[in-house]
C-alpha cells in the first residue's frame, strides 16, 4: 500500500491496513502477542481512537481476538 493510498483513507482504516501489513509482513506483531491500544498507537503515530477502531476491524475479519485481561 502506496502512502498516497493510506493518505486518502481514514485514520482508522489506515491504521487497520498498517497494523495489519506491519503485523504480518513484517513481523512487528507475532501471534500470541499482546496488542495494547495505547502501544500500538505509539508505534502507528495515531490517537487511540483509530487504532481501537482498527483492532475492532482485525478482530471481525479473525485476525485479532480479544480476551479480557
Amino acid at each position: 500500500m502506496t502512502k498516497t493510498e493510506l493518505q486518502d483513507m481514514s485514520q482508522g482504516e489506515a491504521a487497520y491496513h498498517q497494523s495489519f501489513y506491519q503485523g504480518h509482513t513484517l513481523g512487528d506483531f507475532r501471534p500470541g502477542d499482546r496488542l495494547r491500544e495505547i502501544e500500538v498507537a505509539k508505534r502507528l503515530d495515531l490517537s487511540r481512537t483509530p487504532v481501537r477502531e482498527a483492532l475492532r476491524k482485525l478482530e471481525s475479519d479473525g485476525i485479532v481476538e480479544h480476551r479480557p485481561v
